[in-house]
């Protein structure tokens, strides 16, 4: 999964890295990566780099999920 801009040497040799060894290269569909979540979900990639910023996305995702989740158990034990 390629979400680094092209014009980015991060973004540039992860393409021809996975290129090189046989790999099939997808993009995000969206360069806000507003749309990161889901197209991981779609592709379902094998290896993806990770950047700070990423892991700032989901770690705020799963805290968001964990949030949504500690409510329901709450809600059905009341």
């Amino acid at each position: 999964m390629h979400y680094m801009p092209m014009n980015h040497s991060f973004g540039r040799s992860g393409v021809f890295s996975t290129l090189g060894s046989g790999g099939t290269c997808y993009f995000t569909a969206k360069s806000d990566l507003s749309e990161l979540f889901n197209d991981i979900q779609r592709v379902r990639p094998t290896v993806m780099a990770i950047v700070p910023r990423i892991c700032e996305m989901v770690y705020q995702h799963y805290q968001t999920q964990l949030e949504r989740r500690s409510a329901g158990c709450n809600e059905t034990e009341t």
